[in-house]
């Protein structure tokens, strides 16, 4: 099966995401020098470092914030993300140790999961892709946001909570991919992907989790550089994609549930430190 390589935003879909703010990590994206995405990405974080001057000494700055979580691997998908990255970050930073240096306690990602049989079968393709690659593997999903600050249990527990009574009834969530896997040259985790097909279910449950999670949404994208929701089948660089002429297509599904995930290290090495949060059931 021939993998597309894609490379340029997608046009607007059904409200799937206006491009007002192009934004910077978790779907996670690294700069790659000379990339548009890394020109962006500086631009976002000048711009919030303007609009968050330093208002206490002890605080540390929104522009050093995100530029720590750009290293990182961090993309915002929109302005409302990377502004609650710096609420959390200057919040919790206040009660630390001086000198504390790590960016976060946790950041964590939401994801659609396929039902189990289809899951099993995805999962097969991943774990044989890692190994041809020498890759991470990682479970199947498309995320539904990339980037949720999350400090303590506690708060991780109330959000829980709150997408549970939100969602209950949602209901399913039909699923359908393009018949050939693509790649995003320079993206470690979007190396070699199926994108999905946008349906008004699935923007309504994006907008609908946005919405009870405090977020934007009006003014949001999926994450760059292809902009468009997907299922990873690899997470790599450039040079150890393996082949996708036996990449099985992803027979349509209905997916009834959703999960947060702690997504820390945003890096390839770091994928299977990646761990389980909390189950939503969308029924």
């Amino acid at each position: 099966m021939r993998s597309h390589s894609t490379t340029t935003p997608s046009g607007s879909l059904l409200g799937q995401a206006s491009r007002s703010m192009p934004a910077h990590s978790r779907n996670p994206t690294r700069c790659h020098s000379g990339s548009s995405l890394c020109f962006v990405s500086l631009l976002v974080v000048a711009a919030i470092a303007l609009w968050f001057p330093i208002q206490d000494t002890g605080a540390i700055s929104a522009a050093s914030l995100l530029s720590r979580a750009a290293q990182n691997g961090y993309i915002f998908t929109g302005a409302d993300e990377s502004l609650a990255f710096i609420d959390a970050m200057q919040n919790d930073n206040h009660a630390r140790p001086a000198g504390a240096d790590d960016v976060a306690p946790m950041m964590c990602s939401l994801w659609l999961v396929p039902p189990a049989d289809v899951a099993s079968n995805v999962q097969r393709g991943i774990d044989a892709l890692a190994k041809a690659g020498n890759g991470p593997s990682f479970p199947a999903h498309v995320t539904i946001v990339g980037t949720v600050p999350c400090r303590t249990q506690s708060q991780i527990d109330d959000l829980l909570q709150t997408l549970q009574q939100g969602l209950s009834g949602f209901g399913p969530v039909a699923c359908r991919f393009d018949e050939d896997p693509s790649s995003s040259p320079g993206t470690w985790n979007q190396a070699l992907f199926f994108v999905m097909k946008t349906s008004p279910a699935f923007l309504s449950l994006c907008n609908k989790c946005r919405q009870l999670m405090g977020m934007q949404t009006q003014s949001w994208q999926f994450a760059p550089p292809i902009y468009k929701p997907h299922l990873s089948l690899f997470y790599g660089d450039d040079a150890s994609i393996p082949s996708s002429d036996k990449v099985a297509p992803i027979a349509p599904f209905e997916a009834t549930r959703i999960e947060l995930w702690n997504t820390n290290p945003r890096t390839a090495a770091g994928v299977e430190q990646w761990r389980l949060v909390g189950k939503v059931d969308l029924s």
